[in-house]
């Protein structure tokens, strides 16, 4: 009897996008959208603020432009800006 991680990771390999139900997608993305929008409304708040420069510590400058800021940020390692 196969284990657990090789029954999941062999689901993993099979399942595709298409085998998904309609409402779990659209659930899902309104999810994303919520948590993109938490963190741009974040980014004005201290605790927010800290992040920022934690990240930017963290993570070098690089060719990626991001929204809210004239920072960039490395492909590897972006940063809120």
């Amino acid at each position: 009897m196969p284990s657990l991680l090789r029954t999941t990771r062999g689901l993993g390999r099979t399942i595709g996008f298409d085998d998904l139900p309609a409402d779990v997608v659209e659930s899902t993305k309104y999810r994303v959208l919520d948590v993109i929008g938490l963190a741009l409304a974040g980014l004005g708040t201290p605790y927010g603020q800290s992040l920022k420069q934690a990240s930017a510590a963290m993570n070098p400058p690089g060719p990626s432009r991001l929204c809210r800021g004239l920072d960039n940020a490395s492909v590897s390692g972006p940063r809120l800006s």
